[in-house]
């Protein structure tokens, strides 16, 4: 993998939008296109948090009705197969429902990974499927060095024109986000 690949990240999701991260050199920008609206958002590094959250969220709502009508599918074909006068294709049509809701269920799964501060504020938010677990991993590692790179070349430096109070605070704001040790 190049560099621009490692400084780039596109995804495409289920609902047609098109996401799109830049590593630019005093944060990163979030362009995302999609059917009914557009983004174009900079963030830049001083907000940009390192903690990892991974989220997989479904509803199980749409699985419940689907294995309700299924259940109502199987139950019609064995009261056909035991004789019994039941409406022409009607196991059919209920196996059709219970299908789509599972289709529906297994769509709306998200898998998310966030990229947030210490109070789960602020968050950047990856699609985090098979298909882009790895260069998500990559490109995450890549984001946090490049943040904490530049974060210590701006706030580390002593500087005679800044008071002392600020210098102070810009050195505990970096031991307190743990990039540095001393």
């Amino acid at each position: 993998m190049n560099t621009k690949e490692m400084m780039e990240l596109k995804q495409f999701d289920l609902n047609f939008d098109r996401l799109h991260y830049t590593i630019q050199p005093s944060g990163i920008r979030l362009v995302n296109k999609g059917m009914a609206s557009n983004s174009d958002i900079f963030v830049k590094f001083e907000s940009v948090g390192s903690k990892v959250i991974v989220e997989n969220t479904r509803n199980l709502r749409w699985l419940g009705w689907s294995v309700l009508f299924l259940v109502i599918a199987i139950a019609i074909f064995v009261i056909r197969w035991l004789g019994e006068d039941v409406e022409r294709g009607a196991e059919i049509l209920y196996f059709s429902i219970s299908m789509f809701l599972l289709t529906i269920f297994l769509l709306t799964n998200k898998k998310r990974v966030f990229l947030a501060r210490e109070d789960n504020t602020g968050a950047v938010e990856f699609i985090n499927t098979k298909r882009y677990r790895p260069k998500v991993d990559q490109f995450i590692k890549v984001l946090l060095l490049a943040r904490n790179t530049y974060l210590i070349d701006k706030y580390s430096k002593m500087d005679e024109y800044i008071p002392y109070d600020q210098q102070h605070a810009n050195l505990t704001w970096l031991y307190n986000l743990g990039l540095m040790t001393e």
